[in-house]
């Protein structure tokens, strides 16, 4: 178990600074197309709202002539 001492440990500071840089600027440009993505979909704009669904009304299930049983 003594064979780490014998591994090379090199620190690649260039490499880690351009990895770093390269990190934020992922993170910053998802954070920027969550955002945007959440400003244009959200909000109830009224380009969304033109053709609103018209729901049906609640049928009771036997059809229409339902009526309770008194118990």
């Amino acid at each position: 178990m003594n064979f780490l001492p014998k591994i090379e440990t090199h620190v690649d500071f260039v490499g880690q600074s351009l990895a770093e840089k390269i990190y934020w600027i992922v993170i910053t440009s998802s954070a920027a197309g969550f955002a945007l993505s959440c400003l244009l979909i959200l909000p109830p704009w009224p380009y969304l709202r033109r053709h609103p669904i018209k729901w049906l009304k609640h049928q009771p299930a036997g059809g229409g002539n339902y009526k309770k049983k008194k118990n």
